[in-house]
């Protein structure tokens, strides 16, 4: 039935659960579907991998990090010592 005196102010407004638009359906494993939506989730809200790994094999300290247009995360990955 139509709401004849509905108006823009009485709309709830919808927020999508995505950061990222469009979306796309795609076809996966069932066995998959946990995995895939999380690493997606994480992909959206743009929570990058940061961690300083100290190499023994190597004898090396790895950084890894997405880009640091300031160099933050750099700066913190040049002060360990050793």
């Amino acid at each position: 039935m139509v709401n004849k005196r509905g108006n823009a102010r009485n709309l709830i407004p919808y927020l999508p659960k995505w950061r990222h638009l469009p979306t796309k359906s795609i076809r996966v494993p069932e066995i998959f579907v946990q995995q895939v939506l999380e690493y997606a989730r994480q992909l959206d809200a743009q929570k990058p991998d940061k961690r300083i790994e100290i190499r023994q094999d190597f004898n090396a300290v790895v950084v890894i990090s997405p880009c640091d247009p300031r160099g933050t995360f750099q700066i913190k990955a040049r002060s360990i010592q050793g």
